[in-house]
């Protein structure tokens, strides 16, 4: 209604209204998109290895701005001269992991590999939770630089990081 009111004062070309409101259409279209994270649910989360390349180079606090579902648990590997640092995040519950667990299977995780080391504080951390991603680890790792980004479905750890890119 606006457009009309303002289309009826300014005499203005036919395409050129058109263009007009398909200019409009689209900047709303795209305003409303803006604020969406990449991956909504844990089923979701092989778009961060498809868009992996987005994220190589930048920090961990850049990948999980795009990850809505929560990080619950974590096995890290601060890595060494033979092997990666990585970070392998879980979005299940303890009661869930160890169900997997039980039967000798993983649950759906995200395996960030990290370019150079870092120290987990692992003597920090009790038995009850020690797979435990809190606020304050995602504070001080969250700097940390990604050097590469696999997702698994319930398949075994990978042991070898031959495919990550230098």
């Amino acid at each position: 209604m606006l457009t009309a009111i303002i289309f009826n004062q300014i005499k203005l070309p036919t395409l050129l209204r058109q263009s007009f409101i398909v200019f409009i259409l689209l900047f709303v279209f795209n305003s409303s998109s803006i604020g969406q994270q990449m991956v909504q649910t844990p089923k979701e989360a092989k778009i961060l290895e498809e868009n992996e390349s987005e994220f190589i180079g930048k920090t961990l606090n850049d990948l999980f701005k795009e990850i809505k579902p929560q990080i619950n648990l974590v096995l890290a590997r601060p890595g060494w001269a033979e092997a990666a640092s990585t970070f392998t995040f879980f979005f299940t519950s303890k009661k869930e992991f160890n169900q997997f667990r039980l039967k000798d299977k993983w649950p759906l995780h995200v395996r960030v590999y990290i370019q150079g080391t870092f120290e987990w504080e692992r003597h920090n951390r009790t038995q009850d939770n020690y797979l435990d991603w809190t606020k304050d680890d995602k504070k001080r790792y969250g700097n940390l630089i990604i050097g590469a980004i696999r997702v698994f479905n319930g398949d075994e750890l990978p042991t070898d990081s031959t495919h990550i890119r230098k």
